[in-house]
C-alpha cells in the first residue's frame, strides 16, 4: 500500500475556534491550528490565525498570525464551492500528505465554502 496516502483531515469549530460566518472584511474568523500548515508554498506554524474574505474582492482571502507578530500575511485566491460542507458551522479544511498539511476550503457554512486556489 502507498505510504503516502492522501488522507482528508477536517477540524471543526471546537478545535479551530472560528467565530464569523460571513465574508465580511470586517468580520474575522479566528482560528487556532495545532498543527503547521501549508497555503500556496508558504509554511505558517501552528498558533492562532485571523482569517478574513476581502470585502471588494471576495476571492482574496488573507490569513495573519496573531501568535507570533513576525508572521506574515499570507494571501490566497480562492474559487467558490457549493459543495456539501463538513458541518454547520465555519470550518476550514486540511489535506494531509505524510506528516504535512495543506489548507484547502473555508467553509463559511455547511453550503458554501471557498477552495485555495493551488499555485503551480
Amino acid at each position: 500500500m502507498n505510504t503516502t496516502l492522501t488522507t482528508t483531515v477536517l477540524f471543526g469549530t471546537l478545535l479551530l475556534g472560528l467565530s464569523a460566518s460571513t465574508a465580511r472584511a470586517e468580520e474575522v474568523a479566528r482560528v487556532t491550528v495545532p498543527f503547521p500548515f501549508d497555503v500556496n508554498g508558504h509554511t505558517l506554524p501552528a498558533g492562532r490565525y485571523d482569517v478574513r474574505i476581502d470585502d471588494q474582492n471576495p476571492a482574496i482571502v488573507r490569513i495573519d498570525g496573531t501568535t507570533n507578530h513576525k508572521l506574515h500575511a499570507v494571501v490566497a485566491t480562492t474559487i467558490p464551492d457549493y459543495g456539501r460542507g463538513p458541518g454547520d458551522n465555519p470550518t476550514l479544511t486540511f489535506v494531509r500528505k505524510e506528516n504535512q498539511y495543506r489548507l484547502t476550503t473555508i467553509w463559511e457554512s455547511r453550503d458554501y465554502g471557498r477552495d485555495i486556489v493551488r499555485r503551480k
